[in-house]
């Protein structure tokens, strides 16, 4: 009987350390997560949002009206940034619509079947509640840069605080 007890409570302490390490190394962020934020911290330092917003009007004044999708050209305000090193040619920029069928917010995207990042571009420096409502479904990360722009990625970026984590 001892025996068995003695066995029990071992087992308990080994399924305790094993817990704490799981927590412990499956706390720790991933070679992509520290990826998006050294281009995130490099960006913030090297650039300020407010030239990246003026030049995204130069995509907005070339599209259709009545396609709410801007030209595929990104100016190199945009396209030079750290944050899309590496992956210029494939920065994808499309409008994201409110409810009155107005673009609104701007998204720049690249990535694959492995995971997508950006920048959203907010039209003014504080989202009104509609621009909220669209912001408030992107699934993934949304960290604030400043004037109304943040940058994205379509999964939990450890190293982020929780808060600016969109649950989808």
């Amino acid at each position: 009987m001892n025996r068995c007890l003695f066995i029990q409570k071992k087992m308990t302490v080994y399924a305790f350390i094993l817990i704490i390490i799981g927590n412990v190394l499956g706390c720790s962020e991933s070679p992509a997560d520290k990826e998006f934020l050294r281009k995130v911290d490099t960006t913030k330092q090297l650039y300020k949002a407010s030239d990246v917003k003026a030049a995204s009007v130069k995509l907005c004044s070339n599209a259709n009206p009545n396609d709410f999708s801007p030209n595929r050209y990104v100016p190199k305000e945009i396209s030079f940034l750290p944050f899309f090193s590496g992956s210029v040619d494939m920065i994808s920029a499309e409008y994201i619509t409110n409810y009155k069928d107005r673009p609104n917010i701007m998204w720049l995207r690249v990535g694959s079947g492995f995971g997508y990042s950006g920048l959203v571009l907010c039209p003014s420096a504080t989202p009104n509640e509609e621009d909220q409502k669209v912001l408030n479904g992107f699934a993934g990360t949304l960290v604030p840069w400043e004037d109304g722009v943040y940058f994205w990625a379509d999964w939990h970026v450890r190293g982020v605080p929780k808060k600016y984590w969109n649950e989808q």
